[in-house]
């Protein structure tokens, strides 16, 4: 099966809100009030040991949302 692991590649975690909310068709359904500031609003994997070995991400941020959107609205 599929092994989550993430891209390297720094994203908002408001972003990934917003994105899944879109998805959904709920465009508004994540708030945020303005100079809200959290110290963990950013996800970061670490896959430097695995591109090492030769290994590179093939799922996209954004259709790895996608597949688990469908997934879970089935």
């Amino acid at each position: 099966g599929a092994v989550n692991i993430g891209t390297g590649v720094g994203t908002r975690i408001a972003d990934i809100a917003h994105q899944i909310a879109l998805l959904l068709g709920r465009p508004g359904l994540i708030e945020q009030e303005s100079g809200e500031h959290d110290p963990f609003d950013r996800v970061v994997a670490d896959n430097s040991r695995l591109k090492s070995l030769g290994w590179n991400s093939e799922v996209s941020l954004e259709s790895g949302l996608e597949g688990m959107v469908d997934r879970i609205s089935k």
